[in-house]
Formats: structure tokens, C-alpha cells, sequence
């Protein structure tokens, strides 16, 4: 769907399974595969009906574990620092950080 439609308005009123059928399935080709992610509204009965009616079939990642993704320890890294330094704003750490890097 990127670049063809707002992809949060078609979530929030309820159009997703209309661009699914006209935007997402007549650009796949025959018996291909959807990966999708474990968020509820990839979930619903009628988008799945409509994914696998149409000859697709769909693969479901895992849940999402951040004890997987190495990225998630630095985040927790610089969120302990925020606390620590008492700074309400993430903007406000990196600012102090891009200080730091330009002195050296």
C-alpha cells in the first residue's frame, strides 16, 4: 500500500479491507505469500478470507520480542541515562550527546 493511500486513515475508518482488495491483491502475483505482522486488524476474519479466497496464502511473523533485536538494549541503554540524568525529553539526551561528539 505505500505510496498508493494513507495507510492509517484506511485503518482508523475502517477501509483497510477495500484496499486490501484493490490495491494489495491485484498487484500480487498468482499463489503468492503475505507476511504480516500480529497487529489485531491484520487479523480479521474477512481480510484473511479475502488474502487466502484469492489463492494467497499468509505467513504470520512471531510476536515481536525485543530480547531479539539487539537495537532494543542500546534504547534501554539511553532510557536509563535519560533517568538518571533526570532529563524529561529523548530530544534533550541526544542534544547532549551530539555535544559530546562534536567536542572530541
Amino acid at each position: 500500500l505505500k505510496n498508493k493511500t494513507d495507510a492509517a486513515g484506511a485503518i482508523h475508518n475502517g477501509k483497510l479491507l477495500n484496499r486490501v482488495g484493490s490495491l494489495l491483491l491485484p498487484e500480487l502475483p498468482q499463489n503468492s505469500a503475505a507476511v504480516t505482522d500480529n497487529a489485531a486488524f491484520h487479523k480479521r476474519a474477512d481480510i484473511q478470507d479475502l488474502i487466502e479466497g484469492t489463492g494467497h496464502t499468509i505467513f504470520w511473523l512471531p510476536p515481536y520480542r525485543p530480547d531479539f533485536n539487539p537495537v532494543e538494549k542500546y534504547w534501554a541503554r539511553i532510557k536509563k541515562i535519560r533517568q538518571d540524568w533526570r532529563l524529561d525529553c529523548i530530544d534533550t539526551l541526544f542534544f547532549y550527546f551530539m555535544r559530546i561528539c562534536t567536542v572530541f
